[in-house]
């Protein structure tokens, strides 16, 4: 028996049925699968992982994939079937990827607090060379800044905020 009627009897026995380019994407990573060196068992286990997949993500209401793939009925799609393959083949250097992103803060622009107008502002470096040691007047900068902000915190709260008394005995 050809693989691809394995694989379209092996889908209609769970209750599903493929169409012709999802079975052609089906094909292609049964193959992947084998050239890895996994033994029919374990290719066994990847077609009915896939089908566990597309079984959970029509229960969960849909397909869970942002409304990118369509799965009526029981029809399995090619977009709904490379969604599955792409969630398998996600590992922790991917998901970590997504999680975290590195900022060279040799490029990034610089908040700076304005006490006249009570605000932050955006200060764009020119063309000056910028190091990984400042000079003194940044430190001191720093520290400028550091104050202004511990002030706007403390002025904000409202142990510090004036009291408004009213004069009872004034009635």
């Amino acid at each position: 028996m050809s693989e691809r009627k394995r694989l379209t009897r092996i889908f209609k026995m769970h209750g599903l049925s493929i169409q012709a380019s999802a079975l052609d994407t089906l094909l292609d990573v049964v193959q992947r699968e084998a050239e890895v060196g996994r033994n029919k068992a374990d290719v066994n286990n990847v077609i009915f992982n896939i089908i566990d997949e597309i079984k959970d993500r029509r229960i969960q209401g849909g397909n869970g994939s942002g409304g990118r793939s369509s799965s009526v009925g029981n029809i399995v799609t090619s977009a709904l079937l490379e969604d599955v393959v792409a969630d398998f083949r996600r590992d922790a250097k991917d998901v970590s990827d997504e999680a975290v992103q590195l900022l060279d803060a040799f490029h990034m622009p610089r908040l700076d607090f304005d006490r006249m107008r009570k605000n932050f502002s955006l200060v764009q470096f020119g063309k000056e060379e910028r190091t990984l040691y400042g000079e003194a007047v940044a430190k001191v900068d720093m520290f400028n800044q550091r104050y202004a902000l511990i002030q706007q915190r403390i002025l904000r709260q409202d142990i510090f905020q004036p009291k408004l008394v009213t004069n009872r005995l004034a009635r």
